[in-house]
């Protein structure tokens, strides 16, 4: 026997004995006749014929031996049929009367059937096809900008080859700018890195004949700093290697710079003005380019600013083919260590170690992001659960029209795919508006995310995001589809038809019960979250400051061109404070290096002398002029603030914070309720520090300590850090701040207000650059963009998954009324009173949503931990949080039941037993 009769045979094997007796000899007549009539058309066509009609012995057999089970081995083809399933509608039979199998005809109308019943059943069709698409939408757009932050690969050649190159000094300092000392030794050690390059940004003033003057950041680059990442300008050219080598007067300018200040138009050989000094336009850098984040343009190292040895250098390398960073990390080490010995070992001992460019860009949102993808993931289960509950119920009434099909010979393998296309119909419909939505819903995202959040330019719904999109949506078609099927085709078609009005499948119950339960469990720890990261950001923001960010505005003026000595620029500087005093409304005005907010600067290195030896240190420096204290509010703890008598040919004076007292002097300012007062005495004030000559001999280098202010704490996460305010006269700061105070600044008036400061300066002199100008709370509130972004996000999933399990417990105790109904009928005609039904439909929601809670507030436990470790200020065991949600998530489950037991109590006695009857 040849192998075409072989294979009809041993699939028939699939079928029960029965039913191989009787049909056995013309299936397998059949399937040869299909094979001789396929082989004349071509190997191809023969090829699928064999694939096609074996698929359909196999599927015919199971159907067959589920038949059979159902009516204690007796097949009902014998019963209902004259022709056995395998040979019904094949080409055999030329009468046409039903398509075959696998036709794309059958398809055809298995797709016009699918939607036809979904809008024979507009309302629960809806309910599906929305709430798939919510969680859809809501995953398709926080994915979408996890993917191009986090998981995409950096816009560069190779770039799992880029690093970022550190100095350390311990485990507590480990992210260390470089010297340029320490960038040629990295350069001249053992052969790890193909190339390397520094690069280090600053504020500049910038002039040309496009705009007003401006305060901008640059990034100053040393040789080769493009070739390292690879990338070139999209238009115009990168330096050439004179320019890097000289320090040329060239800029490239950032794709966002050339487009908000030249209007995307022609700059190539035009001419702009850095700090007075003309440089030529020469490129601009394409979209994607954003290394390092936020900058105006590159420009290259001038031949000064390549001999100083300031701390400084941000350092980039490629790593040489094969060389991890592990091994590069031991060779920058060891390159740092010969550096250090060469000079006599007397410098800081340093280490040197290579974190992968990708993971450096984003090791301050990464934890954020994967919170909200986790957050995400949890709400679309929530939408799965919920669609997967309407499914079911959808399905459980269909169950006796299914049963009436499978009794009267419908082929079970027909049944079960109509079930998966109707899922798929629903599914592909979800999928589409889950697109569309998610589209409107990423830029509404994009709109509020973080100015800082690195890579997010880049990000929009692109084939990628789509194709997740489709993936999803067939995987819930055929997830959905497939489930329908086997609780409902699988079943015994005679127990479908015992199951009477009213019949509830017990199995089916516990599904729908398990997967509420699963819903509100879920729902249960978005709701904790999203509180305890809202009282984590409200606790950041409650904290004493220390200065007064209400009604201040913070200014960054540069002086005109024509001021450049240090005592015209000092002149400069009060002349433009008393300018803006007169201004209406403007109730102070006064110098400083910078605003309150600032939580960095420059280290400035000192000596603390008196008690033995000088004692070395460094704290973080602020020049400041008469009345800035007073401007910003800070609270004098002990001492006086720096004055106008406070000039160059004066004693030196200073000011210190109690983070220095704490630092330096192991004094202890106890906390004060008052403007003034103090507990203790720090033993700081008649201290003297001493610290480098930067602006000529003539100044006064040592300081008496005349004041201790308290610290400056603009939100809770920052660790407030020693501080020492000098005199302006005495320190003359090249590039200076004006912190203005105003009466008030009205809800939607601080623009104008900044709008009239500025106007009021440049009236003066329309050649001083200012940079963006601010109220200082708008500045905390910058502070605070990534915890307020989270925040916004997880209360939005929260809310979505809350109103998600409200629905799904709603849906299953609607059903359990509607299928109820007789019984309940029974209980009126019985005497029982409205109240009791209501009480009994109440008491089975909470039934089902009070395990659920419990689950849920188990797992929000150990999520509380989690960000306990990763937020500042969260209080994870919060009682009056943990209390609030269990009062919401009951107060919801009640909410769903209310409605359905109001049905309840509505029953009509009489008009439920006369259908009965």
């Amino acid at each position: 026997m040849t192998g075409r009769g072989r294979l009809p045979r041993l699939l028939l094997r699939l079928y029960p004995r029965a039913y191989r007796e009787r049909f056995g000899a013309e299936i397998a007549d059949a399937f040869r006749a299909q094979l001789r009539a396929a082989r004349r058309r071509g190997v191809v066509a023969f090829l699928c014929t064999l694939v096609r009609e074996s698929i359909g012995l196999v599927r015919g057999g199971i159907a067959e031996q589920l038949a059979a089970r159902d009516h204690d081995g007796a097949s009902l083809a014998p019963l209902v049929q004259d022709r056995p399933r395998a040979v019904q509608g094949s080409e055999v039979e030329r009468a046409g009367v039903r398509p075959r199998a696998g036709s794309l005809d059958a398809w055809r109308r298995d797709l016009g059937h699918g939607v036809r019943r979904l809008w024979r059943d507009p309302a629960g069709s809806a309910a599906v096809v929305l709430t798939l698409a919510l969680g859809l939408a809501v995953c398709t757009s926080v994915l979408t900008l996890v993917d191009h932050v986090l998981l995409r690969p950096l816009p560069y050649p190779q770039p799992e080859r880029l690093v970022r190159v550190w100095a350390a000094e311990d485990e507590g300092s480990r992210f260390l700018d470089a010297t340029w000392d320490e960038v040629a030794a990295l350069r001249s050690g053992e052969p790890v890195f193909e190339s390397l390059a520094a690069f280090s940004i600053a504020p500049r003033d910038l002039a040309d004949d496009a705009a007003r003057p401006a305060q901008v950041e640059i990034a100053r680059v040393s040789p080769g700093f493009f070739d390292v990442l690879g990338v070139e300008p999209v238009t115009g050219r990168s330096f050439t290697a004179e320019e890097e080598a000289e320090g040329l007067a060239v800029v490239v300018l950032s794709h966002g710079f050339w487009r908000t200040r030249y209007g995307g138009g022609a700059v190539l050989g035009r001419s702009l003005s850095i700090q007075s000094q003309a440089h030529e336009i020469v490129g601009v850098m394409a979209p994607a380019f954003d290394h390092p984040q936020n900058v105006a343009l590159w420009r290259p190292f001038t031949a000064e600013e390549n001999v100083d040895d300031d701390r400084e250098l941000q350092v980039i390398a490629r790593l040489a083919v094969g060389v991890e960073p592990a091994r590069a990390s031991s060779a920058a080490t060891a390159a740092l260590a010969r550096l250090r010995a060469e000079r006599g070992g007397d410098d800081e001992e340093l280490t040197a170690w290579v974190q992968p460019l990708r993971e450096m860009l984003v090791r301050e949102v990464d934890e954020i992001l994967w919170a909200l993808l986790a957050g995400v993931a949890a709400l679309l289960l929530v939408a799965v659960a919920n669609v997967a509950n309407l499914q079911l119920v959808r399905g459980t009434v269909r169950r006796r029209e299914l049963a009436l099909r499978l009794a009267l010979g419908a082929d079970r393998g027909r049944l079960v795919r109509q079930l998966m296309v109707e899922s798929l119909v629903l599914t592909v419909c979800a999928g589409a508006v889950g697109l569309v939505a998610g589209q409107a819903l990423l830029a509404l995202v994009l709109r509020t995310v973080p100015a800082d959040l690195p890579r997010v330019a880049a990000v929009q719904l692109d084939a990628r995001a789509a194709g997740l999109v489709v993936l999803l949506t067939l995987a819930a078609g055929f997830i959905f589809g497939l489930g329908a099927a086997w609780r409902t085709v699988a079943r015994a078609p005679l127990a479908g038809l015992r199951g009477g009005r009213g019949g509830i499948d017990r199995s089916d119950l516990r599904l729908q019960q398990t997967l509420v339960g699963a819903e509100i469990g879920l729902a249960t720890v978005l709701v904790l979250t999203a509180m305890l990261c809202f009282g984590g950001v409200a606790a950041q923001l409650d904290v004493e400051p220390g200065f007064d960010a209400e009604g201040l505005i913070s200014m960054g003026v540069s002086p005109p061109p024509s001021v450049d000595d240090t005592a015209p620029r000092q002149d400069f500087y009060e002349e433009v404070a008393r300018e803006l005093e007169s201004v209406a409304g403007v109730a102070s005005v006064a110098l400083g290096s910078s605003d309150p907010v600032a939580t960095d600067g420059f280290r400035m290195p000192f000596e603390l002398l008196g008690a033995g030896a000088p004692r070395e240190a460094r704290a973080v420096l602020r020049s400041v002029g008469p009345g800035y204290l007073e401007t910003v509010g800070a609270r004098l703890l002990e001492g006086r603030t720096p004055t106008a008598a406070d000039h160059a040919s004066a004693p030196g004076v200073a000011v210190v914070n109690r983070a220095f007292v704490e630092a330096f002097f192991g004094g202890s300012l106890g906390a004060s309720s008052g403007d003034s007062a103090v507990s203790d005495e720090s033993g700081a004030l008649g201290r003297r520090i001493r610290h480098p000559a930067y602006f000529g001999d003539e100044l006064p280098t040592e300081h008496e300590i005349v004041g201790v202010v308290a610290d400056w704490v603009p939100e809770a996460s920052i660790e407030p850090q020693p501080l020492i305010f000098v005199p302006y006269r005495q320190l003359p700061w090249p590039r200076m701040r004006l912190l203005v105070r105003v009466d008030s600044i009205r809800s939607g008036g601080a623009e104008a207000l900044v709008a009239g400061l500025r106007a009021r300066l440049w009236s003066r002199d329309s050649s001083m650059a200012l940079d963006d100008t601010w109220p200082v709370e708008a500045l905390i509130d910058r502070r605070m963009a990534r915890p307020r972004f989270q925040m916004r996000l997880m209360a939005g999933f929260s809310q979505l998954a809350l109103a998600l399990a409200g629905v799904g417990l709603y849906a299953v105790l609607a059903f359990q009324v509607a299928q109820r109904r007789r019984e309940l009928g029974v209980r009126r005609a019985l005497g029982a009173d409205a109240r009791a039904l209501v009480v009994s439909v109440l008491r089975r929601g909470l039934l089902i949503a009070v395990p659920g809670l419990v689950v849920g507030l188990v797992v929000s436990a150990g999520v509380a931990r989690w960000l306990e470790s990763r937020l500042v200020a969260v209080a994870p065991f919060d009682s009056g949080a943990w209390f609030t949600v269990v009062l919401v998530m009951l107060g919801t489950a009640t909410l769903a039941g209310l409605v359905p037991a109001g049905r309840a109590a509505r029953v009509d006695p009489v008009e439920e037993l006369k259908a009965d009857g």
